[in-house]
C-alpha cells in the first residue's frame, strides 16, 4: 500500500492535464511509491477521455458529476 497519495481535481483541464500528470509521475518514480488519484469533475473538452486513454493503467481515474469540485 503507498505511503502517500495524491489526489487531482480536473475540470476542463485538458490543456495542462499531461504535463501536470506527467510531472507527478516523474516525482512518484524518482521518491517512491504514491497512488495517485485524479477525479474529474464532469469535464466538457475530452480532460476524462485523456485520462482515460493515457493514464487509465497507473492512476486512478474517477469521474464525478454534481456538487462541488471539493466534494
Amino acid at each position: 500500500m503507498a505511503q502517500v497519495s495524491v489526489i487531482i481535481p480536473v475540470f476542463n483541464s485538458k490543456a495542462t492535464l499531461k504535463a501536470c500528470l506527467d510531472s507527478v509521475l516523474a516525482a512518484k518514480s524518482h521518491f517512491g511509491d504514491a497512488e495517485v488519484i485524479v477525479i474529474d469533475h464532469g469535464s466538457t473538452d475530452g480532460s476524462y477521455e485523456l485520462l482515460c486513454s493515457n493514464y487509465g493503467h497507473i492512476a486512478r481515474i474517477f469521474q464525478r458529476r454534481g456538487g462541488t469540485i471539493a466534494s
